[in-house]
């Protein structure tokens, strides 16, 4: 019984395809491909993309166990800056910064309110494929540039500055990390860098 259902449901599919198909003249193909793509996307909506992003200076000439270890460090310094909301965190980064960004832009404080957006956007990036890119920046002076820009847009980041045990002065700023969050949000502070 369910194999005779089954294959008079195929029929039945393919016969309305059929019937759609030749009642619509070649010219109208496109106007056909389009609805069904538009059914598609009704049916089947297209998730939000997230990523991650570790911007390393390229200036250090790290090596690359160096460059692993400090997006490692920077990975877990933005799951702890959302799991422990660690405001007091982006307090000191806050303080880091020059007060405006260009003209008299004033930069936002980032608030509980924003970590619990954050949240969000870790559960959102943990349930679609954990998207994490490197990229590279020339300067510290590039880096500065990148907080700066991290906190007008509200996105969290996490900046790893090195103990200086083994290749590189006490004190160097490494790797920049940020996110997760949605793909369009964290390109606006970093589309104009290279990968890795």
């Amino acid at each position: 019984m369910n194999s005779e259902l089954s294959s008079t449901s195929s029929l039945g599919s393919a016969n309305i395809m059929t019937n759609i198909t030749s009642s619509v003249n070649s010219n109208n193909t496109n106007l056909l491909n389009q609805k069904f793509n538009d059914y598609l996307n009704k049916v089947f909506p297209k998730t939000q993309q997230y990523k991650m992003v570790f911007v390393v200076r390229n200036d250090l000439d790290m090596r690359k166990g160096k460059i692993a270890a400090q997006c490692c460090h920077a990975a877990v310094g933005l799951y702890r800056n959302i799991l422990y909301e660690n405001i007091d965190y982006y307090k000191y980064v806050h303080s880091q910064c020059p007060n405006t960004i260009s003209g008299n832009d004033v930069l936002p404080l980032i608030t509980l309110d924003d970590i619990q957006q954050w949240k969000q956007y870790l559960h959102s990036w943990e349930t679609t494929a954990e998207a994490k890119i490197c990229l590279r920046a020339d300067s510290e002076k590039e880096f500065e540039g990148l907080i700066q820009n991290c906190l007008k847009e509200k996105l969290n980041c996490y900046l790893v500055v090195d103990a200086g045990r083994t290749q590189i002065e006490a004190g160097s700023k490494t790797v920049l990390g940020i996110g997760p969050a949605p793909v369009e949000k964290i390109d606006k502070v970093t589309k104009h860098l290279k990968l890795l």
